[in-house]
């Protein structure tokens, strides 16, 4: 698989180390951050990820609330969310769950069209 940053999000540290190894097997790198918090402050500081995955039930900001702040900051991201059980679909939000632990290979298939679509002109322009 090519190289494109993956931003994992988890206030578990063994299910944040496990999905990071996960993705280093698939040959992507892989952003962690503790809490959406964390995650956002990379963000906004210019950090662009190919797609970002992130836990749901965390202290603080939920990760349907993450992704709903990502989606402004990295639009172009693949946003996908683990152990979501309930969503509310709204209008031109793109969203995947996927139950922990996910399989490898469902891993490998929805993150290959993230980390290798070509740049858009949102990424030209350092997002």
């Amino acid at each position: 698989m090519s190289s494109g940053v993956i931003l994992v999000v988890d206030d578990d540290e063994i299910v944040l180390r496990t999905m990071g190894n996960m993705l280093k097997v698939l040959g992507v790198e892989a952003r962690t951050a503790m809490s959406g918090e964390e995650a956002l402050a990379w963000l906004e500081a210019g950090g662009a990820p190919a797609a970002v995955i992130t836990d749901h039930l965390m202290s603080g900001m939920s990760g349907l609330e993450l992704l709903g702040r990502a989606e402004v900051l990295a639009p172009s991201a693949l946003h996908t969310g683990l152990a979501v059980v309930e969503v509310t679909a709204r209008p031109g939000f793109a969203l995947t769950v996927l139950a922990k632990p996910a399989p490898m290979a469902l891993l490998k298939r929805l993150l290959a069209a993230a980390v290798t679509r070509p740049v858009s002109e949102t990424d030209a322009r350092g997002r």
